[in-house]
């Protein structure tokens, strides 16, 4: 049994060690002998390669996983023992392994994590990483149902394939243990009513997303962009405002004691404990406002009004192009809605590995119209370059067990964000010319019949 372990382990290494040859020898195969048949066979080996790689990855760190979950298991005993659940201290005395990593969740959370919990008991499985695993498993999959039952033009092989290796998100939630997936499941039904033209509905799952992490709340100002009539808009944004507010008062009068401890825990004033406002830089922050902020450091000078100034134009660039492709006619509001979340995102100074399940979605309905050319284009910038960028991280410190903290291997800690980028401008310019194209297309058309 040893034996085969050690094979295993050794496989994994050596499949982690010949992956960039690989998606570069494919790459290389499909610019030389490019046709649709040729092509199709060589995106179906990248997507199924990808996806073998990404399942490998997850296997080799899998005792090495799971403090986020650990955390939430620590937060209902400490809860159910009559103690603060935000406090560090008391969350160590029930965690399974050693961690001071703060709860962060609202107080009524803590119904829906023990209930996983009850959950997890009843059909008997005790081993914490197991659970969850099994748990994340089943999210990511009724995902997939959920969205191949309200898309018309469903992609299977496009959305199977970004669901798992998409930003490698869907590792950096089975890695953690954190609730990104449960996350995307909520999501995908606020997508699913979109696609059925129930923007009321779809702003109630919206704002069930946002009860966990207040941030998706803010995707629902893009409801103003749909084609439906202004009291409708207002309507649906104001619905899914108030569902928050009343999730809050609940939580509040549900758990008056903790309440005060949670906000104080999320601000990072529990007496220097962790907290979100705190995370910096790469691994635990890969937003761009970080890497912008470095950069410029280097180039220019430590003033942070220089930095500031250049994320300043970044940002105002986002909302530019945003805008410009939001103002032309006839534009599908699912494309709309998935542009501007990804374009929030873009901008946004505070985000997760983890949290990009968040845009795997609106990257699907983005690219499934596409040829198979850019599908491929689509499926090498989204899940190929973060997947090798960060495979050597992964193989240093769950294979090898060091660290590197060279500039390049810090500047590798933004290739979701940057890869993110990269899909954002490829959208814009393939938008661009395929506009001027059918434009051309109908001005031929109209001259021919001034023709005749």
């Amino acid at each position: 049994m040893d034996y085969f372990v050690e094979a295993l382990n050794k496989i994994d290494i050596e499949l982690f060690k010949f992956s960039p040859l690989f998606v570069v020898g494919l790459c290389v195969l499909l610019l030389i002998v490019w046709n649709e048949r040729v092509g199709y066979y060589v995106w179906i080996s990248l997507c199924i390669f990808l996806l073998v790689l990404t399942v490998g990855i997850i296997r080799k760190s899998y005792y090495e996983t799971g403090w986020d979950f650990n955390v939430y298991i620590a937060a209902v005993s400490a809860f159910e023992n009559g103690l603060d659940p935000y406090s560090v201290g008391n969350l160590q005395k029930y965690q399974i392994q050693a961690s001071n990593l703060p709860f962060v969740y609202p107080p009524i959370s803590i119904l829906f994590f023990k209930s996983l919990i009850v959950f997890f008991k009843k059909i008997h499985l005790s081993n914490f990483r197991i659970n969850y695993y099994i748990l994340w498993c089943l999210f990511l999959t009724g995902t997939f149902f959920v969205i191949r039952r309200g898309d018309k033009d469903f992609q299977p092989l496009l959305l199977i394939t970004l669901l798992t290796t998409g930003f490698i998100a869907s590792f950096w939630n089975f890695l953690t243990g954190n609730v990104g997936l449960i996350e995307l499941f909520l999501f995908s039904l606020t997508f699913y009513f979109i696609l059925k033209d129930r923007y009321y509905l779809s702003a109630v799952f919206l704002s069930l997303t946002a009860a966990m992490k207040i941030i998706p709340l803010a995707y629902v100002i893009f409801f103003v962009f749909s084609k439906k009539p202004n009291s409708v808009k207002w309507k649906v944004i104001l619905l899914s405002v108030m569902l928050f507010v009343l999730f809050s008062v609940v939580s509040y009068f549900l758990f008056p004691d903790i309440t005060y401890s949670y906000y104080h825990s999320v601000l990072g004033k529990l007496g220097g404990e962790g907290s979100p406002i705190h995370e910096s830089v790469g691994i635990v922050n890969p937003s761009l406002f970080f890497l912008i902020r470095n950069v410029s450091r280097k180039l220019f000078c430590e003033s942070h009004v220089v930095s500031f100034s250049i994320y300043s134009l970044f940002v105002g660039c986002v909302i530019a192009f945003f805008s410009k492709y939001v103002l032309k006619k006839d534009r599908d509001f699912v494309k709309i809605f998935s542009l501007g979340v990804i374009s929030f995102f873009l901008v946004f100074p505070r985000t997760s590995p983890y949290s990009f399940t968040f845009v795997l979605l609106p990257v699907y309905f983005l690219a499934k119209e596409f040829d198979l050319m850019n599908k491929f284009l689509t499926v090498l910038i989204v899940s190929a370059v973060p997947l090798i960028t960060l495979l050597k991280l992964v193989t240093n410190v769950f294979i090898y067990g060091r660290k590197d903290y060279s500039c390049f291997a810090k500047m590798l800690n933004y290739s979701q964000s940057t890869c993110l980028l990269l899909f954002f401008v490829f959208f814009l310019v393939r938008d661009y010319f395929d506009s001027k194209r059918i434009c051309e297309g109908t001005l031929l058309n109209d001259l021919k019949k001034d023709v005749q």
